[in-house]
């Protein structure tokens, strides 16, 4: 049951140190200092929640519960789902001018850090507009953006990036829900979500044709990027993030990075 407002003590250093280890240690979200307030504004909902009068007591309270629904909802609450459809619209040119048309066959990709559901969605709409078929694996490691993207409900100002014609194309009106708009069963079709720790090895996922990796709070290792199988080696990769201990031209395949 939720508390009733009151003012709590600040977030202090030493439970802000900790709060970045267990996100480090779990699933590599690495928050620097200048992230503490975020940080305390985001959690104070769940302090709240649980009626602790500390961040110090919601974070010891949360450390007995790792394997729990209450740590998972701590990473939701640190993770920032930022996708769009056809953001960043070069990968998806490339994909659709290069890859898909130099090799029209069926494509296995994967959106390895898909948030809302945006990207996967917009893969799936160029594999059907190349006449491609394309199965594609979507998975991030907060249930709630997944719960969001399987949903396919979008307001209809997120839809303006889109390619003419798209809108109508590959989208439908509800008037059960008035301003969204939801994606079609011929573009769900080809997507398939789950939840995916980038941290765990990554072989795990599967072989892909085409992997799409867009992690901006993530710290990831070459040999984790590595172990990504591809098939027979191309691979997506955001030009705008980092890859810790790594510089893009150590990357292999480099002409084929989106």
């Amino acid at each position: 049951m939720t508390s009733a407002w009151r003012q709590l003590p600040p977030l202090n250093p030493s439970d802000f140190d900790t709060v970045r280890r267990l996100a480090f240690d779990t699933c590599g979200i690495s928050l620097h200092a200048g992230k503490l307030g975020l940080v305390s504004s985001r959690l104070e909902r769940l302090v709240r929640k649980y009626s602790f009068g500390t961040f110090g007591d919601y974070i010891r309270f949360l450390m007995e519960r790792r394997a729990g629904p209450e740590f998972s909802e701590f990473i939701d609450h640190l993770t920032t789902n930022h996708s769009g459809f056809w953001r960043e619209p070069e990968h998806f040119t490339f994909l659709k001018e290069k890859i898909l048309a130099e090799r029209p066959k069926s494509m296995k990709i994967w959106s390895a850090a898909c948030a809302t559901g945006e990207e996967p969605y917009t893969i799936a709409m160029c594999c059907l507009d190349a006449g491609v078929p394309g199965a594609v694996s979507a998975t991030d490691i907060s249930n709630t953006a997944l719960n969001t993207a399987v949903a396919g409900e979008y307001e209809e100002s997120r839809l303006n990036a889109l390619p003419p014609g798209w809108r109508n194309r590959y989208f439908e009106t509800d008037r059960r829900t008035p301003g969204k708009w939801k994606i079609l069963r011929s573009v769900r079709a080809c997507v398939r979500f789950g939840t995916f720790n980038l941290l765990h090895p990554c072989t795990e996922a599967g072989l892909f044709d085409v992997i799409f990796l867009c992690i901006p709070t993530m710290s990831i290792t070459q040999s984790d990027l590595m172990s990504i199988s591809c098939e027979p080696g191309d691979a997506g990769l955001s030009q705008s993030e980092t890859v810790i201990g790594m510089s893009q031209g150590n990357l292999p395949f480099r002409d084929r990075f989106l």
